[in-house]
């Protein structure tokens, strides 16, 4: 029987497919299966299983992953194919046993880059607790790759001026009232973990070395070695941003700082805030809040 190329987005059921080396055309006849191209491995699995293997050979140093990068790397595209559908996870297993015994593995003078014989499954996998100690013992004490100041100074620049998309939403406004209580509950549980004796400083006190570190890391942030420590800014020097004002009748003001009208009018900041980031319609009167960035002014350099 002759195979079909299967490119469609799968269902959620089981299905075993086949990987094939797109850099070597010709009948491959197995049995009553043929295929145009050789065939080097076969899996199980649902979903986008096979479409995940275009990203995971990039991270993992398997065979199998091996002959894809040196397929890809030649300027081909390795394919794949739908051998069964619409199966149980039992029934794909045993499926993908049969085809990886019918094709054969290199070591038993097959094409197949699979490392055993099929059949095992993965789903629903869960690492015994003897399993979960020993990886937990492994990576005590690694320190990942820390970012450079020049990394860091890049994230920061590029959040400027973005909000969060998250602002003034609560945990009600994004999952419910069913949903939200059980993510306080869990964070309450949490919490509770980490006070009273369970603290990991309860009835503790820090080494007279750890006090003198600490407080030699603040001196350097807030004390005399801050390069603004004690300045007074004269007030051509502040910064105040420009914004335009727009009310219900359609009048326009121009302040120069935002905070300071709000406190002389009876206006909550926040709340003209959030209709400048259109979170909001109306504040007290007022519809419309734009920020005039050009007349921004510039502190004097010291």
């Amino acid at each position: 029987m002759r195979i079909n190329k299967f490119y469609e987005s799968l269902d959620n059921i089981y299905f075993v497919y086949c990987f094939l080396d797109t850099r070597k055309p010709g009948e491959y006849i197995y049995e009553d299966y043929r295929f145009d191209f050789e065939p080097i491995y076969v899996g199980k699995g649902k979903g986008i299983r096979p479409q995940r293997h275009f990203t995971l050979y990039k991270r993992y140093n398997t065979r199998f992953y091996s002959k894809m990068y040196s397929i890809i790397s030649s300027g081909n595209k390795p394919e794949f194919i739908l051998l069964s559908s619409g199966l149980t996870e039992q029934e794909s297993l045993d499926c993908e046993r049969f085809f990886i015994k019918t094709i054969g593995r290199i070591e038993q003078g097959g094409t197949l880059t699979n490392l055993s014989d099929g059949g095992e499954g993965q789903s629903g996998f869960k690492f015994s607790e003897e399993s979960k100690k020993k990886m937990s013992e492994a990576r005590k004490g690694r320190k990942g790759n820390p970012l450079s100041d020049e990394s860091k100074l890049k994230i920061s620049l590029s959040k400027i001026g973005k909000p969060s998309k998250l602002r003034g939403i609560s945990l009600y406004d994004l999952h419910g009232d069913e949903k939200s209580n059980l993510i306080k509950l869990k964070m309450s549980k949490a919490a509770s973990k980490r006070t009273g004796e369970r603290n990991s400083m309860f009835g503790k006190n820090h080494t007279d070395d750890s006090k003198q570190k600490m407080s030699s890391n603040r001196v350097k942030k807030f004390g005399e070695e801050n390069p603004n420590f004690g300045r007074v800014y004269k007030e051509e020097e502040k910064t105040y941003d420009s914004w335009r004002l727009t009310n219900e009748n359609g009048d326009q003001i121009i302040i120069n700082n935002l905070s300071k009208f709000c406190l002389e009018n009876n206006l909550n900041p926040s709340c003209m805030r959030d209709i400048f980031y259109g979170r909001m319609k109306k504040h007290k009167g007022w519809i419309k809040v734009e920020k005039l960035t050009d007349n921004v002014k510039k502190k004097t350099p010291k």
